[in-house]
């Protein structure tokens, strides 16, 4: 059986990140590219992959990998055309995960693309009862938002106790990493998808 093999976007200090990532997902680093200039060979060094500086071209000829966006920087809607060849990606039957929330000016190609509306492009999700994963085959949303706490072990496990809780009035989020693990903005857009999935929409913010 072959092995699953990914194709990777990412910041430079996100390669040891995602080495061991991939390692613990079984995952074979096909090709590995960075917006940083004159940088993606060396990252590619670094995950025994082969380079790519061009993500627009890579992607329009990725066939039969996990697309990986570890940064949205350089894949501009309004720029190059990288938006058109992730939907070109979907339309191959690939899967796409970034661990970054898109740009609102992808999720407005997204939303004309496909007909509906920008919060379907990468929504969050309401509660409190156990949603569903953002699932990777889910051919009408352009990329599943990982890790998702959400989706943990430990939330899951609690699932049973939280809905013998009842409604729940008050949480506490915390959420700890370093930068090769993502933005302080993806870290947010997570506590907020974990907290409308336990309390539902808000009254206020």
């Amino acid at each position: 059986m072959p092995v699953p093999t990914a194709l990777l976007w990412i910041e430079p200090e996100q390669a040891d990140f995602f080495r061991v990532a991939c390692d613990a997902a079984g995952l074979a680093i096909a090709h590995a590219g960075t917006p940083v200039a004159g940088k993606s060979r060396e990252v590619a060094e670094l995950l025994g992959a082969e380079p790519m500086d061009d993500l627009r071209a890579s992607l329009a000829r990725a066939e039969n990998v996990l697309v990986v966006l570890g940064t949205t920087a350089g894949v501009d809607a309004s720029g190059n055309g990288e938006t058109d060849s992730l939907l070109g990606c979907l339309d191959r039957g690939l899967s796409i995960a970034s661990l970054e929330p898109l740009p609102a000016s992808i999720l407005d190609v997204r939303a004309s693309a496909f007909g509906t509306s920008e919060e379907d492009g990468m929504g969050l999700s309401l509660g409190p009862e156990p949603a569903p994963a953002p699932g990777l085959d889910d051919g009408e949303e352009l990329a599943s938002f990982v890790p998702l706490a959400r989706l943990s072990r430990s939330v899951r496990d609690a699932a049973e106790v939280i809905a013998q809780l009842g409604a729940l009035r008050m949480v506490s989020v915390q959420a700890l990493s370093g930068p090769g693990q993502g933005s302080l903005g993806a870290r947010v857009y997570d506590s907020m998808e974990l907290v409308l999935w336990l309390l539902g929409q808000p009254d206020r913010v």
